[in-house]
């Protein structure tokens, strides 16, 4: 019995005095003891790796946050216009640029999926620039502004008319300046102004900026107001003198504005003369730079008035 009970009692001593020895041994050399390190290293390098993935994703475009809000809210979904509803597929988007060439603001339209660049209208002439789906704008094209001609329903030739007894003073005062007439035509002129029974306007053109002459559009205009009713039995009476006034704004030097006039006063005489085959007597007087037809838009002072007046 002795011996029996004696034999577990030295195997525990003898464990107790192993597991003594192996914690002596392992508080004299700490790195033999075993730990976490190296699986909390490998879970942190992951994670890190993870993070740097998910970083350079977001940042992988300009549009960074909407990829993160489509991240976490999933994509976002395409409208498409109901055709059923008003105005379905017009779009209309306006966007300023900069010419670089006149350093005027352009203005940008898009309709219907069509843009088209309208640059500033100048005078004389409408610009338009269209820009193709592609995005390669083709060259500007430059189209001219037809001079517009109008006449009133009824040539008034009545003398005590405001506006034609206005007019005669004119007429009367810019004769004396007329450069191209010998001093004996300017006082046939000028008698015949001042005695007539009666004078009215039949047409007037208006012109663009540095214009001088009408064009096809414009002489055909004319042609038809002179075949017209109330102007045919002025060009049909050859005792009737046609009297061209020619004008010009008064932006400018006032000798250049005079000289204009009188070109745009003898190119429409040229038309009624050449084109219109007028055979009564017509007389181009040049009235300078002035605000007499219209006071407040310049545009308007730059014309050409054709006066019939009475024997």
């Amino acid at each position: 019995m002795s011996r029996s009970t004696k034999r577990p009692a030295q195997k525990r001593q003898e464990s107790n005095r192993k597991r003594q020895d192996e914690s002596e041994i392992l508080e004299e050399y700490p790195e033999e003891r075993p730990g976490l390190g190296f699986p909390l290293m490998a879970i942190a390098g992951m994670l890190i790796l993870g993070a740097g993935v998910l970083i350079a994703w977001l940042l992988s475009g300009p549009d960074f946050d909407s990829k993160a809000e489509e991240a976490a809210t999933g994509p976002t979904p395409v409208m498409t216009p109901d055709p059923a509803q008003p105005g379905s597929g017009l779009e209309v988007r306006r966007a300023e640029q900069i010419n670089p060439q006149s350093e005027q603001v352009a203005v940008a339209s898009r309709v219907d999926g069509v843009p088209v660049v309208g640059q500033p209208v100048r005078e004389g002439e409408q610009v338009k620039r269209a820009v193709p789906l592609n995005g390669t704008p083709t060259p500007p094209v430059a189209q001219p502004v037809n001079p517009t001609v109008s006449a009133p329903d009824n040539v008034d030739v009545r003398m005590d008319s405001g506006e034609n007894a206005a007019v005669q003073r004119e007429v009367l005062r810019r004769i004396d300046a007329m450069p191209n007439l010998s001093m004996d035509s300017k006082d046939k002129l000028y008698a015949r102004v001042n005695r007539t029974q009666g004078m009215g306007k039949v047409a007037t053109i208006n012109f663009g900026v540095g214009a001088i002459t009408p064009d096809s559009a414009a002489v055909s205009e004319l042609r038809n107001i002179i075949q017209q009713a109330q102007a045919k039995p002025f060009a049909e009476d050859p005792t009737v003198v046609f009297v061209v006034l020619g004008y010009a704004d008064q932006s400018g030097d006032p000798a250049k504005n005079l000289k204009i006039s009188l070109q745009r006063a003898d190119s429409v005489v040229d038309v009624l003369r050449q084109d219109l085959g007028v055979q009564n007597i017509t007389h181009a007087v040049g009235m300078g730079g002035s605000n007499f037809l219209d006071p407040n838009q310049a545009a308007k002072n730059r014309a050409a008035e054709v006066w019939a007046v009475l024997p």
